[in-house]
């Protein structure tokens, strides 16, 4: 089991290292284009905006993250039907919450508690020679470079 999920581990380190290198050499960003509104942070696709009031706002002080036309049709339809787990409702979500600022701060996070981990478990193991906490660095390091490379591959499209 251990050798599992320290193999897990550092698999999920090399990939998402070398998936995100791939990604942002060629392919471009559009983060500050869904923060702005001017794409559907579903499909990424351009948002059409006929209101003047819009153009008018300083966009750089607030989030705008919208979804287009179609994505919010598919997303009021799937409250009506079900089609399973993972529904588009709560994909919707996790790609808002990975395109907003909130998700910058939570890289931050999870940066300091593998860090905190990696400490915990050497003080714990050299120190008092106990061995429980062992799962603590994999699973942290695990559930960060997944996300990191989701957010990689939402946030980075062909031109």
């Amino acid at each position: 089991m251990i050798i599992f999920i320290n193999l897990l581990q550092i698999f999920a380190l090399i990939f998402g290292f070398f998936y995100s290198i791939i990604r942002v050499k060629r392919l471009k960003s559009i983060t500050f284009d869904v923060r702005m509104g001017t794409k559907c942070y579903g499909c990424a696709t351009d948002i059409e905006h006929d209101d003047l009031d819009y153009l008018t706002e300083d966009l750089s002080k607030y989030e705008h993250i919208n979804l287009c036309v179609a994505c919010k049709r598919e997303e009021s339809l799937d409250k009506f039907i079900k089609s399973g787990f993972p529904d588009t409702t709560r994909i919707n979500k996790l790609k808002k919450f990975l395109f907003s600022k909130k998700s910058d701060k939570i890289v931050w996070y999870f940066m300091f508690a593998v860090l905190t981990s990696i400490f915990v478990e050497f003080v714990s193991r050299f120190f008092f020679d106990v061995k429980i906490f062992w799962p603590l660095t994999p699973i942290c390091n695990i559930v960060y470079w997944s996300l990191f490379c989701y957010k990689s591959k939402i946030t980075y499209i062909k031109e």
